[in-house]
């Protein structure tokens, strides 16, 4: 079954208030309502678009691929969709570093932001 999962989403990006979080960037609260709840059934075009820029993801990421009991994911083109991921709150992560090494964290995590969004020094 495809379905969406806004929930490891706003886990993985540390929402706290997704309701919120989706209006301040441009979400009618109808629609945020929506996908906070997961009760609704189908999105625009346009609706998939503006989520993609607000969690700065590809569609990919909005959706996922629970497969059926028994189902084989051999030559399903939905298997890349099965999230089997551990979702990390980045806050909880580093609550666990001594506050001594906060700076040698965070300039590896920079170092990382900025290889990934093809910024490299």
């Amino acid at each position: 079954m495809l379905r969406f999962n806004f929930k490891r989403l706003f886990v993985q990006r540390d929402v706290r208030y997704p309701v919120a979080f989706l209006m301040k960037y441009g979400c009618s609260r109808h629609l945020a309502a929506k996908v906070t709840s997961g009760k609704f059934k189908a999105m625009s075009v346009g609706q998939v678009e503006m989520l993609c820029r607000v969690f700065n993801c590809t569609p990919n990421d909005l959706f996922e691929y629970v497969p059926g009991e028994g189902e084989s994911l051999a030559g399903n083109p939905l298997a890349v969709l099965v999230r089997d991921e551990k979702m990390v709150r980045m806050n909880e992560l580093v609550s666990k570093i001594p506050i001594d090494r906060l700076p040698e964290f965070s300039a590896k995590f920079e170092e990382l932001a900025r290889s990934l969004a093809g910024e490299e020094d």
